[in-house]
């Protein structure tokens, strides 16, 4: 998709302390007109608001709105989406232009009985793909709205809410995405902001699925990134003074925290192995996913690590096995003369050694990661 990747940047901030709505659609709903990327951006006192363009306008989600001072309601029983504004604080979302769909289709527009109310009063409402949109200027109730088809923007400005700090928003294949994450681990609550070019997404996004479960660690630009996570680790362990096993706990919850999600409602497939990247950015995988990125991260910083594959036929699961320190304990399996200890990447909290009850008594596959450094 993209012709080149950026050099992965990684700003980290990192501290520790002891101690909307989608409706529902109808089956087969009929689609009556498309919805097509815009190269205009509406802005809400500065704030930049994602948008799309419907039948020539500019269109946003109703539920967004809720970033920038709103409130949002959906009642099932009523079928009604009611829409006000409350003057809280805004906290915008973040997007990027993509020059690739501009006057493109990128969704559908549904029929939909869904009736939208902004402070009681009726206003035409959308249904893409399940979500609720209005047309922009439907909020000029709360204030003056201004176009600049120069400079392709579209402005309202609410008078009493704060006013933001006016920036372009960046093309896709320029842009960076701060991604937070947030784990706990031995009484210390971490947390850290990983920044990820979008285009390196993208690239990893764009690859076919395949080939040995290596590959999904030294592809491309990978390596690379899987050391930045690993430095990053090993100064936020050398500024706390932690130990070798609390280092490894940390890492352990850190992949943990990323949500759990199955490849078919996350991707509409069956199985679908995604680079680390790709779950970093998504914040989001099932087993296979999360077991590479640990792996990956624990070789990369020295510890001995190998992928568990349980058989698909029984319960397919994937989990990491860590090398005995001397003092684990708990389910472990032999592999070239060394115990590995079962470590579940999908449970946070589960102690090193402690297997799941439905893997008792079967016999994983260990896929050794050696080549992968």
């Amino acid at each position: 998709m993209w012709s080149g990747i950026k050099k992965l940047m990684i700003c980290v901030i990192f501290a520790a302390a002891l101690t909307a709505a989608a409706a529902c659609v109808p089956a087969e709903a009929e689609v009556i007109a498309q919805v097509t990327g815009t190269d205009i951006v509406a802005y809400i006192n500065n704030y930049p608001v994602p948008s799309y363009n419907i039948n020539g306008y500019t269109a946003v989600i109703a539920s967004e709105l809720t970033n920038y001072g709103f409130n949002y309601r959906y009642n099932d029983s009523l079928r009604r989406v009611d829409l006000s504004y409350t003057g809280s604080p805004p906290s915008p979302l973040a997007f990027w232009r993509d020059e690739s769909t501009y006057g493109e289709p990128v969704a559908d527009v549904l029929a939909t009985d869904i009736e939208v109310y902004l402070d009681g009063v009726r206003i035409d409402g959308f249904n893409i793909d399940g979500l609720t949109a209005i047309y922009f200027d439907a909020l000029r109730r709360y204030g003056p709205e201004y176009y600049d088809d120069a400079d392709r923007i579209l402005t309202l400005t609410i008078p009493g809410m704060s006013m933001g700090t006016f920036a372009t928003v960046p093309e896709r294949s320029q842009a960076t995405a701060d991604i937070r994450c947030d784990w706990s681990s031995d009484g210390r609550n971490w947390e850290c902001i990983l920044r990820i070019p979008v285009a390196q997404y993208d690239y990893y996004s764009s690859l076919p699925r395949g080939g040995s479960y290596e590959d999904y660690l030294t592809s491309g630009k990978n390596t690379g990134y899987i050391r930045s996570l690993a430095e990053m680790f090993e100064d936020m362990a050398q500024s706390y003074g932690l130990t070798a096993r609390e280092k490894l706990d940390m890492v352990i919850e850190f992949v943990r925290s990323v949500r759990y999600v199955d490849d078919m409602e996350a991707k509409g497939v069956a199985d679908y192995v995604s680079y680390p990247v790709e779950t970093i950015f998504e914040q989001q995988g099932d087993c296979e996913d999360t077991a590479i990125l640990l792996a990956g991260i624990l070789r990369e910083m020295g510890f001995d690590a190998v992928l568990m594959i349980f058989p698909k036929d029984e319960v397919g699961h994937m989990a990491v096995g860590v090398a005995d320190d001397g003092a684990m304990s708990g389910a472990a399996y032999e592999h070239e003369g060394k115990t590995y200890y079962y470590t579940d990447t999908t449970e946070p909290g589960w102690e090193v050694g402690r297997l799941p009850e439905e893997l008792t008594g079967l016999t994983p596959m260990i896929v050794d990661l050696t080549d992968s450094k």
